[in-house]
């Protein structure tokens, strides 16, 4: 059955634009496609999250080695909460930072709390030697203090 058309209309019967199943079928497969994306986004960011927090952790340490051997001595102070304090022998902070917006949960592995890395007047560490556990998500990295103030990073 024909539809009926106007007087002198000489164009062809097709209408012009898609299918709502052809539609249908894009928009399905861009959701799908977003849906892989926002994945492998959410652990991008909790990595590089991660990543930047212990790095600034390592400048901080390298920091108070620098302070101890200014002042002739220093002390690094990690509080359970994530909370950062370089102290001068005199017991004065110099910097203090916190877990920051980035959401990492800090967690240093020891029975102490809050634990305090000491530097000697040389840089050198005196008894410090400490594991930090660096988490957010599914990332999970290590930063290994060695007893004489030596940075490694694991993970």
């Amino acid at each position: 059955m024909e539809v009926p058309r106007p007087l002198g209309d000489s164009r062809p019967m097709t209408m012009p634009g898609h299918s709502f199943l052809e539609i249908l079928w894009v928009l399905t497969l861009v959701g799908f496609l977003l849906l892989i994306s926002v994945g492998e986004g959410r652990r991008l960011l909790d990595y590089h999250a991660v990543h930047v927090t212990r790095e600034e952790m390592a400048s901080l340490i390298r920091k108070t080695r620098m302070v101890a051997r200014i002042h002739g001595g220093a002390t690094l102070r990690i509080h359970e909460d994530g909370i950062f304090v370089l102290l001068t022998p005199q017991g004065e902070p110099l910097v203090q930072r916190g877990p920051g917006v980035l959401g990492v949960q800090v967690a240093p592995r020891s029975r102490a709390t809050p634990v305090d890395l000491h530097f000697g007047p040389t840089g050198l560490g005196r008894a410090a030697s400490l594991t930090i556990d660096f988490h957010r998500g599914q990332t999970h990295r290590l930063l290994v203090l060695s007893s004489y103030g030596r940075v490694r990073r694991e993970g």
